[in-house]
């Protein structure tokens, strides 16, 4: 186990409450994913003010994919409250200042080394980003430059280094140097144009930022015209099929658009924007480089990377939602915007919640359905585990199970193969479950459809276990 800290805090806790260890991890795990957003608003209010942190914590609380990889007791979870006050810190001049912060940022650097480590990189990007913003912008204005800052930098990154090198290098062998400095060279674009953005001198116009929004609104219409109208498709795996089957779901993120801009503007118009437009920039150089790059990183990074943007975008989109909504003029202008801003938050926050009732409730076949399991489902690895050890037939779904929790060998490509007729050679062990005869079988992402009279295969076989909703054939 590379990244034990949820085990042994679970074990703890355990241990603590005399509780087994899935009811006390019942019982914390919603604690801790409810922690993070009481940091996030904290973070929010410091420096925004409580408006703006509420309307962000409201956005941020009801995300879908944040809401869904941190339902369960997964690494994701754990490792929020963590990044978060990280982040928390990194924000606060005056904690910084605290000779206690040191000590207090070493422990969480610790703890989140060993906690989830792709939360751990994509934090080492953000303080790079972060501090040397800051110390250029120190540079550039006169300002004193805090000399804990980068010694924090260096706590974190050595911390990483030495989990990475000395403990868990065997699960980040898939990174190679051509990939790294493709990364790199993605984050140096981010950087730059976030510097531009955010260390150039800055004079409010009006008729720019009308101009900004207008043409931020444009380019959201556009995208979703054109994911509508033409097979145009970002990534392979990514059809138009699937692009225009979840389109509503994605709403909220063609919705804030627009916003960001705003709540740029309005960012330069408080105060210094350093921090908060380089945590953006970071991620987003992250999901850049997931999208116009082919490497094994892209779809861990674009699956993953909208849970880390999600957060300073909601600040940012908070931070223009509010500024329309206090904006001045004529009052049917004030009623307008008024009526707008409550409009547009109904619509993510209801977005949000019905596609988390899809994919959980409805088990959407697009919507990640497949990482909900039934203890039928369970039962029968269990049973596999215990009486047979060679290769099990199943999609990426039994994969998951039966490889990465009982540690058997399992053929994805055949039981697809067999099930679709392109093969004769049945299968040592076939694994099928209720869900695959309404959403298909699981390659890649989502499910894809069997022939109707797929089932028909099946009667080929013998049936040697069933529970339900869970069946096994032997070939």
């Amino acid at each position: 186990n590379y990244w034990p800290a949820i085990s042994l805090s679970g074990a703890i806790i355990s241990k603590t409450t005399s509780l087994p260890p899935i009811e006390a991890m019942a019982i914390y795990m919603p604690l801790a994913g409810g922690l993070a957003i009481i940091i996030f608003y904290t973070i929010t209010k410091t420096h925004y003010g409580k408006e703006t942190a509420y309307i962000a914590s409201l956005l941020f609380g009801t995300v879908f994919t944040h809401v869904y990889f941190t339902a369960g007791v997964t690494k994701e979870t754990y490792a929020n409250p963590l990044y978060l006050t990280i982040i928390l810190i990194l924000f606060n001049q005056n904690i910084v200042k605290k000779k206690s912060t040191i000590a207090a940022f070493t422990i969480l650097s610790i703890a989140l080394a060993f906690t989830h480590h792709l939360t751990s990189v994509i934090l080492a990007t953000i303080i790079i980003s972060i501090t040397l913003a800051k110390i250029i912008d120190g540079l550039k204005t006169g300002r004193e430059i805090n000399k804990i800052e980068p010694l924090l930098a260096i706590i974190f990154l050595t911390t990483l280094t030495l989990y990475f090198t000395l403990y868990a290098k065997k699960i980040f062998n898939f990174t190679t140097e051509d990939q790294i400095l493709t990364a790199s060279s993605f984050q140096i674009v981010a950087f730059a144009l976030a510097a531009y953005l955010t260390l150039k001198p800055y004079r409010y116009s009006r008729n720019g930022a009308i101009i900004s929004t207008i043409a931020a609104t444009a380019f959201t219409t556009a995208t979703i015209i054109i994911i509508l109208s033409t097979n145009f498709s970002p990534k392979p795996y990514f059809t138009p099929t699937v692009q225009r089957h979840i389109l509503p779901y994605l709403l909220p993120y063609y919705l804030i658009i627009p916003f960001i801009v705003q709540g740029y503007i309005a960012c330069r118009r408080i105060g210094s924007p350093v921090p908060l437009i380089f945590w953006f920039s970071a991620v987003a150089g992250l999901q850049a480089y997931s999208l116009f790059t082919s490497t094994g990183l892209d779809l861990t990074l674009w699956i993953r990377t909208p849970n880390f943007l999600y957060p300073p975008a909601a600040i940012l989109v908070a931070l223009g939602l509010y500024k329309t909504y206090k904006i001045g003029g004529k009052k049917i202008f004030q009623t307008l915007a008024k009526l707008t801003v409550i409009v547009v938050i109904l619509a993510i926050a209801v977005t949000n919640l019905y596609s988390l009732h899809a994919s959980v409730n409805l088990q959407d076949r697009y919507m990640g359905y497949h990482w909900l399991y039934t203890r039928q489902e369970y039962f029968a690895g269990l049973y596999v585990s215990k009486l047979y050890d060679g290769t099990v037939a199943g999609d990426m779904k039994v994969s998951y199970l039966i490889d990465h929790y009982y540690k058997l060998n399992v053929d994805v490509l055949q039981g697809y193969r067999y099930l679709a007729e392109e093969t004769r050679v049945r299968p040592k062990l076939l694994f099928v479950y209720g869900q695959m005869f309404r959403n298909g079988y699981v390659l890649g992402l989502h499910g894809i459809v069997l022939s109707s009279d797929w089932t028909r295969r099946l009667y080929e076989l013998n049936q040697i276990y069933a529970n339900g909703l869970t069946t096994l054939y032997a070939g």
